[in-house]
């Protein structure tokens, strides 16, 4: 079956070329970004000819210090003849803006670069899945731009099918499009979306909330995924009520539950400091160097490292004085490395190499001036 359709709005599509969209601000975001891409990119499903961008990497160059333009009128000359110069008819600009709860409002305009004449300007709400979900936020995007231009010229049953199956987005819609054309153009696509589908399907059946949280994170190691957004806001909520704040606070610095989840983390790294101050006074002092419970936690891990030199002075005497090199117990250990490596060793003839060892640890130790007497260093 074979279904054409004229376009409406010819005018529009003359020679398209996508300016990168801005923010309410005039700036690039990653956001805007990503919507410039998949307007282009739906722009491009369509019968419009479109100059795409990543093919002038030249007028790229110059675009990115003209990033707050919005229309032609704010263009420079140079910017202007490089466009006619790659034959340019039609500009289209677009401005995102995005409120509190992630749904985005893109306004585009279509204008023409000989007459400066504003050909068409249109706008669509993308709210909840509509915004985070990427491929219902194609297909809204895909519709609006349709409307804008006019349909795309259907050639052919299978491209039918396959929007079909984009419209239904279920996993069944997608391997009943690969049974029915297993070497279709839309094959990788396909493939792609249904390998995507049926993992987050598993994350979404998984009732043990370890491993849900575990899949959660990998799944959003890749922001091109299918359910980003969802995952995303579903890993947030799973980290906190969790009492993960660890990993909260190292993926969702600036998360909706930050604020409280940075009182909690610092109580909860104290805490482990306590029982753990090995393992955890260096989370908690990397955390928060300026905490308030600092001078606590800096004094129970000097009191840690202090017990594990004094167990094995030969190797841990060192770390204590990186941590500590003005310590309380300083010359305590100082003590403790003459008598078990110098005084008490089992060799008959201490090596200048062992006195030598001594001064790099204590170069003004109490027995100073006899290690250098002895390594040879006077």
């Amino acid at each position: 079956m074979i279904s054409i359709s004229a376009f409406s709005q010819k005018e529009v599509c003359k020679d398209i070329y996508v300016w990168d969209f801005t923010d309410e601000n005039g700036q690039k975001t990653q956001h805007t970004k990503m919507l410039t891409q998949e307007v282009e990119d739906a722009l491009t499903a369509t019968s419009c000819r479109v100059l795409q961008r990543r093919n002038y990497a030249s007028l790229s160059e110059q675009i990115d210090n003209e990033n707050a333009i919005q229309t032609i009128e704010g263009m420079s000359g140079t910017i202007s003849n490089e466009l006619q110069s790659i034959k340019a008819e039609t500009v289209l600009f677009g401005k995102v803006q995005m409120d509190f709860s992630g749904n985005i409002m893109l306004a585009v305009s279509f204008q023409s670069l000989l007459t400066k004449e504003i050909l068409k300007s249109e706008s669509v709400m993308l709210a909840g899945e509509d915004a985070h979900n990427i491929g219902k936020r194609k297909q809204k995007i895909a519709a609006f731009i349709s409307h804008c231009v006019g349909p795309k010229i259907i050639t052919n049953e299978e491209t039918n099918y396959w929007r079909q199956a984009q419209q239904l987005d279920t996993p069944e819609a997608y391997r009943k499009y690969l049974a029915t054309y297993p070497g279709g153009q839309y094959r990788s696509e396909a493939e792609a979306i249904l390998a995507d589908l049926e993992v987050w399907q598993e994350i979404q059946n998984s009732k043990n909330t370890r491993r849900k949280i575990k899949a959660l994170t990998e799944y959003t190691e890749n922001q091109q995924v299918y359910h980003y957004q969802e995952a995303r806001d579903q890993l947030e909520d799973l980290l906190w009520s969790n009492a993960s704040y660890d990993d909260y606070m190292r993926l969702y610095p600036d998360g909706k539950y930050a604020d409280n989840v940075k009182g909690k983390y610092e109580e909860q790294l104290y805490s482990g400091v306590l029982d753990r101050p090995g393992y955890y006074a260096e989370k908690y002092l990397g955390a928060f160097p300026n905490g308030k419970y600092v001078e606590q936690v800096k004094a129970k891990y000097e009191d840690y490292l202090y017990a594990e030199a004094v167990k094995n002075p030969k190797f841990r005497i060192a770390d204590y004085i990186e941590e500590f090199p003005q310590g309380k117990y300083i010359s305590k250990l100082d003590e403790i490395y003459w008598n078990t490596e110098i005084t008490s060793s089992t060799s008959t003839i201490v090596s200048r190499y062992s006195y030598r060892q001594y001064l790099a640890l204590f170069p003004n130790g109490k027995y100073a001036k006899e290690a250098k007497s002895k390594s040879g260093k006077n």
